[in-house]
Parts: C-alpha cells; sequence; structure tokens
C-alpha cells in the first residue's frame, strides 16, 4: 500500500466510529439465487468466496469469481445473479462509519472504491472473513466487538493493497465475452439482459447498444 493511502487508512481507522449493521456472514446461495435489493441504507462489504456470476452496478456489470468485492455504498442499488453450474458463496457484512460527533461518514474513493475489486490473495481473503464470522458469533461482550473491528480492518486493507498491485492478468477479450455469454445462458439472463463487451481492463462490461447510442 503507498505511504500516502496507508496513512489515509489508518487516520480513517483511528477516527472513526464503526458499527455493525448485521452480523458477519458467510452464505451458500440457493440454485435459483437473485439479488435485486432496494437501495441499500448503509455500507455493505461483500465478497465472493467461490462460484461465478454477474453483477450490474449502476451503468457498469462485472463478472463475479472468487475473489471479486465490492465495498457498497448507502443508496447503490445492485442487481446480481449467478451460474446455476457453479452456484456463488459469499461473505456479506452491512456496516456504518461516523465521527466522534456521530455523524455519518464516507471516505473517499481511493479509500472505498467504488466497482469491483479482485483479491488474488484467495487463502488470505477466505481466512479473514472466516475470522470476522466466528468472531462475531462468540458472543456480545464489549472483547468480542473489539475483536471483530480489529479483524475488520485488515479485511479492508487487503483489498486497498489489491488495488494498488493488480494481483490478476486481464484474460484476452473474446474469452471474456465467452464466459460471460455462457453465464448469461445458464444463469437465464439472455432475455433480460442486453449482450455485453468487455471493457479493455476486462474487469467492467458495457452494453453494445449503450455503445452504439454512445457513437450516433
Amino acid at each position: 500500500m503507498p505511504e500516502k493511502l496507508s496513512q489515509d487508512f489508518k487516520h480513517l481507522q483511528r477516527h472513526s466510529l464503526l458499527k455493525f449493521n448485521s452480523q458477519p456472514v458467510i452464505y451458500p446461495c440457493e440454485k435459483n439465487w437473485t439479488w435485486n435489493p432496494p437501495a441499500l441504507s448503509d455500507f455493505d462489504l461483500w465478497c465472493v468466496m467461490k462460484g461465478d456470476g454477474l453483477l450490474r452496478l449502476k451503468e457498469n456489470t462485472f463478472n463475479l469469481r472468487t475473489g471479486t468485492c465490492f465495498i457498497f455504498r448507502p443508496g447503490d442499488e445492485p442487481h446480481g445473479q449467478h451460474n446455476l453450474a457453479n452456484p456463488l458463496e459469499v461473505f456479506a457484512l452491512h456496516f456504518e462509519l461516523s465521527d466522534h460527533q456521530r455523524s455519518s461518514i464516507t471516505p473517499p474513493n481511493r479509500l472505498f472504491p467504488e466497482g469491483a475489486i479482485q483479491v488474488g490473495n484467495h487463502t488470505l481473503l477466505r481466512t479473514l472473513c472466516r475470522e470476522l464470522t466466528f468472531l462475531s458469533m462468540i458472543s456480545a461482550s464489549p472483547l468480542s466487538s473489539f475483536c471483530s473491528e480489529m479483524a475488520f480492518w485488515p479485511l479492508l486493507a487487503l483489498m486497498k493493497d489489491t488495488q494498488s498491485v493488480p494481483t490478476l492478468r486481464a484474460k484476452a477479450s473474446d474469452e471474456s465475452s465467452k464466459r460471460s455469454k455462457k453465464i448469461r445462458e445458464r444463469a437465464g439472463l439472455s432475455q433480460r439482459w442486453p449482450k455485453w463487451r468487455v471493457t479493455p481492463n476486462h474487469t467492467s462490461i458495457v452494453s453494445l447498444k449503450q455503445k452504439r447510442d454512445h457513437l450516433r
């Protein structure tokens, strides 16, 4: 993590109050799982433990695979569906941040990036998610809450390290497009979502129709 980013991250950790609004949980998605929640009222830390699928957020659509993570913001309306042949297992935690006057804090994009984060170290990601889930289940004591918070920040730091030093190479455009088409067909998305083309960074996907309209 670059020095300036590390300092900003430590400042956020020291000068903000963290509150969990849900129990950290790792859950296997049912075969017919889809996710279309109303606008979120808080932050949602959401990580794919295994499986693959697609998730649409605002104007972008992202491939979901092991290690794909999001920090959804208040007001976000994600829409997701998975591959029926390879269903998702997901870690999720709703939380909020405030200052010492109890006013809500929204960290800048450099700390809480918008869009997908691809974590390359799957073993460490699983370990931190399971540790956070386990600690939150032990008891409701202040010590347990403190330990849960101490496990939360390293998980965010892992994502920031991934943002600073990408660990995964981009696949060829035609290969990614075939993979996306296969997921759509298996998940039954072909009739509801338009065809997609992978953008140069191979993480977000844009509608070909939107691209044509933009060029007119």
